[in-house]
């Protein structure tokens, strides 16, 4: 009976509990820069020998809102996805810019995302609401880039937010 009523009362409290919306990248198309909802860099931050390069960038610390500790700016040209800069600190009111050759030796940028195969979702239009559970917004339509090894091999406009 106890194991009931904790299994009952835990269930209620997890629907309830939310984690803080993250600093979104951000996605320059046609000359609007706009929050993206992917983060392309993960798959190189996630990497140890990469993760040691950036590391000594980061502040000492994390905000709740940026917990890998920084913040990447992107564009879409020519049908690549490019790197255009990574910003630690974000939660700050002077974010740090992280220099890419540090990072990626010999290379400067602009960097076209080479290491980069998904989707890249760029919210557009109005926003219709907020979803409490996944600290998004929801938007009237959704701009969907497919990336193959950083070249954009499709794109298509959403009504919808992707599954």
């Amino acid at each position: 009976m106890r194991h009931a009523l904790l299994v009952i009362l835990l269930s209620f409290a997890s629907a309830t509990c939310f984690a803080t919306a993250q600093i979104p990248d951000t996605l320059l198309f046609l000359g609007e820069t706009a929050p993206i909802y992917s983060a392309p860099l993960l798959p190189i931050a996630k990497d140890k020998q990469y993760y040691s390069r950036i590391r000594p960038f980061l502040g000492e610390g994390t905000c709740s809102a940026s917990w890998h500790g920084f913040r990447a700016n992107w564009s879409i040209e020519r049908d690549q996805l490019i790197l255009l800069s990574i910003q630690s600190e974000p939660c700050s009111d002077s974010p740090k810019a992280i220099p890419l050759g540090a990072i990626f030796i010999g290379r400067t940028a602009p960097l076209i995302a080479d290491w980069y195969t998904g989707r890249v979702i760029l919210p557009r239009g109005e926003i219709l609401k907020h979803d409490l559970f996944s600290g998004r917004h929801l938007y009237e339509r959704y701009r969907v880039f497919q990336i193959e090894r950083g070249l954009v091999v499709s794109n298509e406009e959403l009504s919808q937010l992707p599954p």
